[in-house]
């Protein structure tokens, strides 16, 4: 998900297999998720505009 390396045209760090990356890439973003909505309120906070986009969109 965030192969910011390959992204950017560099190559990974030596010794690591595509599957061993492809692991530390989703166990990153697995634990990112889990620090930006792990309470209620930062799911809230996250989500609070959300339905205002929504229906501004849908009248566009």
């Amino acid at each position: 998900m965030f192969l910011f390396d390959q992204d950017e045209g560099h190559d990974p760090t030596p010794g690591l297999t595509s599957e061993l990356v492809k692991d530390v890439s989703e166990l990153a973003f697995q634990h990112l998720i889990e620090r930006l909505y792990s309470t209620p309120t930062q799911i809230t906070v996250a989500i609070g505009g959300f339905p205002q986009l929504l229906v501004r969109n849908l009248l566009e």
